[in-house]
């Protein structure tokens, strides 16, 4: 035990500790009968302890500043625990139980996979649970209130009346030729220029429609990326690549896609002879879980388009070559699928498969001629193109199709009722038949295509607007198929011209028209894209490090193109910024991309059209859409953005005529110069010859020489010996 006491004098503290021991003595005493006993006896001792401690002052400011810091709360704590969440209820208690019947057996442990099944729990009010509001938004307003009313007084008594009043005719005496003319001449410069003004000033155009839009690349580097709206992914999809993706015209955030399966050939021939189903699936943004339909194929469907004139008809290509329509009015199965309407006749379609349509736009094929719509922005017509090489004329109104075709069908019962293509052409160039890919019909030559092959070919043709329609063929008549018409020959495309030399290494996947330049073509293939003015190769990018997939020119900017590539990004090129290199570049998905396609949402305001928004629908290698926004630098166009594009193709046309002039001056002065040495070599030939022929001279020189010799020496032998005779 210890007791402390302080005392404090003159900066010197004298602290006392008093401690206490208590200490235990044990003693033994042992009584008369020799038993012992213990004794404790306890002893306490008191031991004082002083410290002294030298102790300083504490200065009477650094005082007062020490009270200064110390916090003091003026209310905080209050709002803070006015913010701690209180139970208000006391707290639910669940249970847990189990039959005792279960308990020790064995259970087995199974893993799903997540995309296999999912449920979907949808919201709902509970009443039990509903909170209470106790905020309202009330408005008032202390004004009379106003009421619109008619009245109408009977009429309690009829009366005809009828007036008559008298023209007014003026006077020449009231008439002022001169006053006039005064008047006229006085005001003519004032007319004028109020119609100078109206012509050069343009009246109704809405000043405040571009304000504040000339935000081309200026800008954070979050408003120029591209945004992604949605993402659509359907079960079906699941380890299967999107082929090709449409919008439907005439309809707002409605989209379609259509998946194929990505096997090779090995794997196809494993599961040959099983019945498959291909799926097309089209979406709505109000819907982003469940799609609004799924049409149903027979085999992969490759390619697939809204029809333009009809945006409830859908039409696609097949891999097995056939063509197929759905007809979206129809009642869906039970398996809420919509099945196709129509179907092609496997003998008379594609031999292999359908990779392009395109839709005529404004032109129809009848009676063999090709002739002017009913409708000038009709589109019942639409041509396919397939790796067997062959281009084919379709017709969706299969019902009301009355052509020489459709007469000479009626003679055959098999082909009562089927459809088939309306007119087939050949793509062949003398030497082989060419397997199409892609397609792009030429908007100012209603007979004129461009399109790619499989090898790389860059290929423009024109096809007669008078041919022979022809069904029949060497296979068909294999087949035991009796011929409609007495012809046996295809109609072949002529003008056809094959560019090779300046195609791309590898399968050309794409090709598109510019939507302001009807005559330049963009092609896409191997590791780079191309620009073509009808036949003539404008421009070739550099070499990416990656394939490129797809390529389209922007629907608003003339001067942008969007690329994709094999490794999930978008590369744009802005050619009135710069052309060696793309102006961006943006990723989307870490798989390939396989379809892209735009759609742009504007608004007349006056004359000018505004546009608002712009999104992109890019298909991916796993089966998955996304719905890309583009920032709004790359919707505006520039200020004369199209002449600006107009003068850059018109400068590489200029380098490219002027290359292809000194490629052939150059060309031509090699030749030249070949020919110069070949001349020279054959002088020096010629001069060897003549060598050769006077070394072959010479033995026969030397032998007269050399008899001529024997004659002169001969002759003075016998000079000499007369001379000795004599």
């Amino acid at each position: 035990m210890s007791d402390e006491t302080t005392q404090q004098d003159e900066g010197v503290v004298t602290t006392t500790i008093t401690t206490t021991t208590t200490t235990t003595i044990d003693t033994v005493e042992v009584d008369e009968e020799g038993n012992e006993t213990v004794i404790d006896t306890e002893q306490t001792v008191d031991v004082d302890t002083k410290v002294q401690v030298q102790n300083e002052k504490i200065p009477e400011k650094e005082e007062e500043e020490t009270k200064q810091n110390t916090w003091e709360s003026l209310g905080s704590t209050e709002e803070i625990k006015a913010l701690k969440v209180k139970n208000t209820r006391p707290l639910i208690r669940m249970s847990f139980s189990r039959k005792r019947s279960t308990f020790g057996k064995f259970v087995q442990h199974t893993t799903y996979d997540a995309a296999d099944s999912y449920r979907f729990c949808a919201s709902y009010v509970n009443n039990k649970f509903s909170t209470v509001k106790r905020e309202r938004d009330f408005g008032s307003q202390n004004v009379k209130q106003q009421v619109t009313q008619a009245v109408q007084t009977p009429r309690f008594r009829k009366v005809n009346k009828q007036t008559q009043c008298e023209s007014i005719v003026s006077t020449d005496s009231e008439y002022d030729a001169t006053s006039l003319a005064s008047f006229l001449k006085e005001k003519e410069p004032e007319m004028v220029q109020m119609l100078r003004q109206n012509v050069g000033l343009p009246l109704f155009e809405d000043d405040f429609a571009n304000l504040a839009d000339e935000d081309s690349f200026v800008g954070s580097k979050t408003t120029s990326q591209l945004k992604e709206h949605q993402s659509f992914t359907h079960m079906d999809s699941k380890n299967k690549k999107v082929s090709c993706v449409d919008w439907q015209p005439n309809a707002k955030g409605v989209i379609l896609f259509a998946m194929v399966d990505p096997s090779s050939f090995e794997e196809r021939m494993e599961h040959y002879g099983k019945a498959e189903n291909s799926y097309v699936v089209i979406w709505n943004f109000a819907d982003p879980i469940y799609p609004q339909m799924v049409l149903r194929a027979p085999c992969d469907v490759l390619c697939c388009r809204f029809s333009p004139n009809d945006n409830q008809v859908v039409i696609g290509g097949l891999a097995n070559g056939q063509v197929i329509m759905w007809d979206l009015r129809d009642q869906l199965d039970n398996k809420k699928t919509l099945r196709w309407r129509y179907l092609s006749l496997i003998e008379l379609s594609h031999r292999a498969a359908v990779n392009d349509i395109a839709f005529i736009q404004g032109k129809e094929m009848k009676n063999n001629r090709l002739i002017d719509s009913e409708l000038p922005k009709s589109t019942n017509q639409f041509m396919s193109i397939g790796a067997d090489g062959r281009l084919m004329i379709w017709d969706t109104r299969i019902n009301n199709l009355k052509s020489a075709v459709k007469a000479s069908l009626r003679r055959n019962e098999k082909y009562k009722g089927a459809w088939i293509p309306y007119h087939t052409m050949s793509l062949n160039d003398g030497a082989y038949e060419l397997a199409g890919q892609s397609i792009a019909l030429d908007s100012t030559i209603p007979t004129g295509f461009a399109c790619t092959s499989r090898e790389g070919d860059f290929i423009m043709g024109d096809w007669d607007s008078e041919l022979d329609h022809t069904v029949a063929n060497e296979e068909e008549d294999a087949l035991d198929l009796a011929p409609v018409t007495n012809t046996k020959k295809q109609s072949i495309v002529k003008n056809i011209i094959r560019l090779n030399s300046g195609g791309h290494l590898g399968v050309s996947t794409s090709i598109q028209r510019s939507p302001f330049f009807p005559k330049i073509c963009l092609t896409t293939g191997d590791w780079s894209f191309k620009i073509w003015n009808g036949n003539q190769l404008l421009f070739t990018s550099r070499y990416a490090t990656s394939p490129y997939t797809i390529g389209k020119w922007s629907p608003t900017r003339p001067g942008v193109i969007y690329i994709c590539r094999d490794d999930g990004k978008v590369e744009v090129w802005d050619f009135i910024d710069k052309n060696h290199e793309p102006s961006m570049e943006f990723t989307v998905t870490q798989v390939g991309i396989t379809s892209l396609e735009f759609r742009n949402y504007s608004k007349m305001v006056g004359n000018v059209e505004v546009h608002q928004n712009q999104f992109l629908a890019i298909g991916s290698m796993v089966g998955t859409l996304h719905i890309v926004e583009t920032p709004r630098n790359l919707i505006k166009p520039l200020n004369d953005e199209a002449n600006l594009m107009e003068l850059f193709l018109d400068r590489e046309v200029a380098r490219e005529s002027y290359y292809k002039s000194r490629w052939q001056f150059h060309t031509e002065k090699l030749a030249e110069m070949e020919r110069a040495q070949q001349d020279a070599e054959k002088q020096d030939e010629k001069t060897i010859d003549d060598q050769d022929t006077d070394y072959n001279a010479l033995p026969e020189k030397f032998l007269k020489l050399i008899q001529k010799f024997k004659e002169d020496e001969n002759a003075l032998l016998e000079g000499a010996f007369d001379d000795d005779e004599s």
